[in-house]
């Protein structure tokens, strides 16, 4: 059954880069009420195959098919249903590390870095202490750093940032109303944030 699901996934996703390569083509086209038609068959055809997709996701064990998928899946609902089913360490670790959203760089795309990001979603599911804090001396996005540095309980590793240094200080940013502005809007308040605070409440706490 394993194998199976893993064929029936590659099949399914070969369907539908030629459904989406398709779409693409119709889109091209200049406006046609005549194509309208096929151009709607094809969006319903991909959708049905997108949830056959799913739905094999959520029914799959195999832990390296799955944690492909959490990795590259550009899809939140496909990629939170296969780390659901994810209990591997390791491969949660790599993918807290190495999800398509975890390199983005913290001003280019906010939303990469939010809660609901395939890697933030494979480390509220990371216990491995080791694992934790090998997040924390690699990884490049703040919010993952901050998130890691917060699931320690080790003693050790939180005075190990605690003495770490500056390089446990990280950018940081949050949207803000503007209250003096002309009209009611929304800016990007920018600071720092320096981990070694926040590992020194941890241990307080233990």
């Amino acid at each position: 059954m394993p194998e199976q699901n893993a064929k029936n996934i590659e099949n399914i996703e070969r369907q539908i880069e030629k459904l989406e390569a398709k779409l693409k083509e119709m889109e091209r086209v200049p406006f046609d009420y005549q194509i309208e038609p096929a151009i709607r068959a094809t969006g319903c055809e991909l959708l049905q195959l997108m949830n056959e997709r799913l739905r094999i996701v959520i029914s799959m064990a195999d832990q390296c098919k799955l944690a492909d998928i959490a990795k590259n899946s550009k899809s939140h609902i496909e990629y939170e249903a296969a780390i659901e089913n994810l209990t591997d360490q390791d491969l949660l670790a790599d993918i807290a590390l190495n999800a398509v959203s975890a390199k983005n760089a913290i001003y280019s795309d906010w939303i990469a870095h939010n809660d609901g990001s395939a890697n933030f979603q494979a480390l509220r599911k990371l216990t491995d202490q080791n694992l934790l804090f090998e997040i924390v001396r690699k990884s490049e996005n703040p919010y993952i750093l901050k998130g890691a540095v917060e699931r320690l309980t080790d003693r050790n590793m939180l005075t190990e940032i605690i003495n770490g240094g500056e390089k446990y200080i990280i950018p940081w940013y949050e949207d803000v109303f503007i209250e003096d502005a002309d009209y009611p809007a929304y800016g990007r308040e920018e600071f720092t944030i320096d981990l070694r605070d926040t590992a020194r409440k941890i241990l307080e706490k233990l």
